[in-house]
């Protein structure tokens, strides 16, 4: 039994150490995260261009995504040459809610970090919206995605620390809050 303690004491030691070492870099971690979330902005804005509808099948494109970060819209005068838009990011009708949610994976570390974070979705009834808040079984959106990568961090360390989540929804339609 004494031999084995001999062994053993070194190996706990070795165990602290290494302990001693992960708090350090996830404090490393944290401090840079936050870092370059705040050189990307407290507030971001993205756009999303949806797919055609139906009805606007075969008709010209009048909104068109220029590069990762503008969009120019058509003016409805011929003679004007169309307007510029810019944003954080731009994603065309052909970008999936994988994509759209790479862009928001981060804001899932800051608020494990205890930052608050909010994430919403403005545009007129049938900009898409829904779809890329939530999505469908196939291909969820948002929240379904940012649920289940939040969740999955806390219960992979719950073993090493306590979290209360706090989510509030809210929807305006017709200026009434439902």
């Amino acid at each position: 039994a004494e031999r084995a303690d001999r062994m053993l004491q070194p190996l706990e030691q070795r165990i602290e150490e290494l302990r001693q070492a992960f708090n350090a870099e996830q404090t490393l971690r944290k401090r840079y995260h936050n870092q370059m979330q705040d050189l990307k902005g407290a507030i971001r804005v993205f756009a999303r261009i949806r797919p055609a509808v139906k009805r606007e099948v075969g008709e010209p494109l009048v909104v068109r995504k220029q590069d990762a970060f503008s969009l120019e819209i058509d003016s409805k005068d011929p003679r004007q040459p169309p307007k510029v838009f810019n944003f954080d990011s731009v994603f065309d009708e052909h970008s999936s809610q994988e994509d759209v949610f790479a862009e928001c994976r981060g804001l899932v570390a800051s608020a494990i970090d205890g930052f608050n974070v909010t994430v919403f979705a403005y545009g007129q009834t049938g900009a898409g919206k829904t779809h890329t808040m939530y999505g469908s079984e196939s291909a969820p959106g948002l929240v379904p995605r940012i649920s289940d990568e939040l969740f999955g961090i806390l219960h992979k360390y719950a073993h090493e620390c306590q979290a209360k989540v706090q989510c509030s929804m809210l929807e305006l339609y017709k200026d009434d809050l439902v």
